[in-house]
């Protein structure tokens, strides 16, 4: 089972990734084009993934929070699940 995954492989996700010293198991995208690539040395996963709910924590790591979160929800994510850090850690 994954432990950490970001939802959100842009800036934001390397910025949160460096702020923390932390690399998740996975980043997921809702951009198609990056799916199968890499960010950090970590695959770039559909948000399909998700769907199987073997999943221990999602940090939302893109600006665009409430629409992720919903989506998330919508997947069946329990809201306990899903940690949005401060917007500090997101930039550079």
């Amino acid at each position: 089972m994954p432990d950490v995954i970001y939802f959100g492989a842009g800036g934001g996700g390397e910025a949160y990734s460096l702020h923390t010293s932390k690399k998740p198991d996975f980043f997921v995208d809702n951009n198609s084009e990056l799916w199968g690539k890499t960010l950090l040395g970590r695959e770039i996963r559909p948000p399909s993934f998700l769907s199987d709910g073997n999943l221990s924590i999602i940090v939302i790591t893109s600006g665009y929070v409430s629409s992720i979160k919903r989506q998330l929800i919508e997947l069946g994510i329990p809201s306990q699940k899903i940690k949005i850090p401060p917007k500090a850690y997101l930039g550079k």
